[in-house]
């Protein structure tokens, strides 16, 4: 079965019946499914715990309130069962060493880098049984989105393809065997026309092209075989082109 969910919202409501140790999710027809038993259909609620694509690198919050509070309040009183974590290819690649004041309710993570705290997120997540997708948002760490901000592609002047397939097929590494309720990764989000090289010239990302430098569909594939070369059981998202 194949496992490329192709959607320009990540959400396919369907009805739930989840438990929290059958994490898996496959896709059958236009719905998606537990991988142990695929008559079960499976509904998503997800909402998106932004910051690891920003400047500070880890999840907002961390300054008000601990995650495990977060955590718990999406569980429990938002009713939700997935979160979609945004993340940077610079914040993989670089991983840099997280500022205190942004992770002031964690005094433990003090000194730790960007990729040491998400790895608490997500099992702080994982232990309140809800499914996690990570998404990479963004190529340079930064609000997103518009056209002018240079991120609308998988490539930018900062940060190479080789980057972009770097970090989805670490990702993928990286939660393997760990964190089995990491059930999917979203490619890129929001293609969108960019000036990506920074040289004035707009390019307009397309479909079935053939175009390399603007053919998403066709990036989409190696984005996918990069993820699924590690992990085949994780989910692929992919959005469409301009938004």
């Amino acid at each position: 079965m194949k496992k490329v969910l192709l959607t320009s919202l990540i959400l396919i409501m369907m009805r739930e019946r989840i438990e929290a140790n059958e994490w898996s999710l496959s896709v059958k027809g236009k719905r998606l499914v537990k991988s142990m038993n695929e008559t079960d259909h499976i509904q998503l609620r997800c909402a998106s715990w932004y910051g690891t694509d920003q400047k500070d690198f880890v999840v907002g919050g961390l300054d008000i309130q601990r995650a495990e509070s977060i955590a718990y309040l999406a569980k429990n009183k938002l009713q939700l069962n997935c979160i979609r974590l945004p993340i940077a290819v610079e914040t993989y690649i670089k991983d840099p060493i997280l500022r205190l004041a942004a992770i002031s309710k964690h005094a433990e993570f003090n000194g730790f880098r960007a990729l040491d705290v998400l790895d608490a997120i997500i099992s702080i997540l994982g232990n309140q049984g809800l499914r996690i997708i990570l998404d990479v948002h963004t190529l340079s760490a930064d609000w997103c989105c518009d056209a002018y901000d240079g991120n609308g592609l998988w490539y930018n002047k900062n940060f190479t393809e080789n980057d972009w397939l770097r970090t989805l097929s670490g990702l993928a590494q990286r939660y393997y065997q760990s964190s089995p309720q990491v059930i999917g990764i979203e490619l890129r989000n929001e293609i969108r026309p960019s000036d990506a090289l920074g040289n004035g010239n707009f390019l307009y990302p397309t479909w079935g092209t053939g175009y390399y430098e603007t053919d998403w569909g066709i990036a989409a594939i190696r984005g996918a075989k990069a993820v699924h070369s590690i992990n085949p059981s994780l989910l692929i998202i992919v959005g469409g082109i301009d938004f």
